[in-house]
């Protein structure tokens, strides 16, 4: 694997990390393979991207988020799926049913890593590009409906931009499904720019798209154990959420 630390900034580290822990439990959530190979591969230490709540929230927000695309991609079972801002995410693995066409979009310097990582596989097309432009989508099959990814991306985003973004969507597109996550403006940092209160002020940035379902990651949390609760109620970026839009 022609692959190195320097490939893989901070961003992507934590959720191949998280990804690649979970993966290694007895009674784990999801299996990532990929990740656990690329870890081990580069000898990353994942316990030092190991915060309890960090982990548990990137989990949480993977697992509704696989969850959701499964369920639109047995609605659509032929669909184009766009993994935007792909990263080293390995989904395609977990939702494949043999018919969708994947395309995985991300920064230049991002699909040049993943190609070393990932290698050619059947049915998947990485392609280089922006979330706030255009010149990716030309590549894409735009005869099925479109189900966009969107996970980890718009906390890195201004508002102009998540505007920019919601419209190259819907005009590449004639008809589709976005799958985002957003943090709550609680959760605001120095890395995180960018945040809201409830989904429902995504159509309110671009009234084409219709909120279908918005789902609380810090309710997936709760389930898991008595700290996954206490943050729950009480932690900072509780509000975080994935939500599920039609244009």
């Amino acid at each position: 694997m022609d692959i190195q630390i320097g490939d893989i900034d901070k961003s992507e580290l934590e959720p191949l990390a998280a990804r690649a822990l979970e993966t290694e439990k007895e009674n784990a959530r999801l299996k990532d393979q990929k990740a656990l190979e690329l870890t081990q591969a580069l000898e990353i230490n994942t316990k030092k991207y190991n915060p309890f709540i960090e982990n548990e929230k990137i989990i949480a927000r993977t697992l509704i988020i696989d969850r959701e695309v499964a369920s639109l991609i047995k609605e659509n079972e032929d669909a184009t799926v766009v993994n935007l801002g792909c990263g080293f995410d390995n989904r395609f693995a977990r939702v494949d049913n043999g018919k969708i066409f994947w395309y995985d979009v991300d920064l230049p310097e991002i699909i040049t890593a993943r190609k070393k990582a990932f290698g050619n596989q059947v049915r998947v097309t990485m392609l280089e590009g922006s979330a706030t432009e255009h010149d990716w989508s030309v590549f894409i099959r735009k005869d099925k409906p479109a189900i966009v990814i969107a996970e980890g991306l718009s906390m890195y985003l201004p508002e102009d931009d998540i505007k920019k973004m919601l419209e190259v969507l819907r005009t590449s597109f004639p008809t589709g499904y976005l799958v985002a996550d957003f943090i709550d403006r609680t959760g605001l940092s120095k890395d995180y720019v960018w945040g809201i209160d409830s989904a429902k002020e995504i159509s309110d940035l671009d009234n084409a798209y219709q909120l279908l379902g918005e789902f609380s990651i810090a309710a997936e949390v709760k389930k898991t154990s008595f700290r996954g609760k206490i943050f729950a109620s009480f932690g900072k970026g509780r509000g975080s959420t994935v939500g599920v839009f039609r244009w």
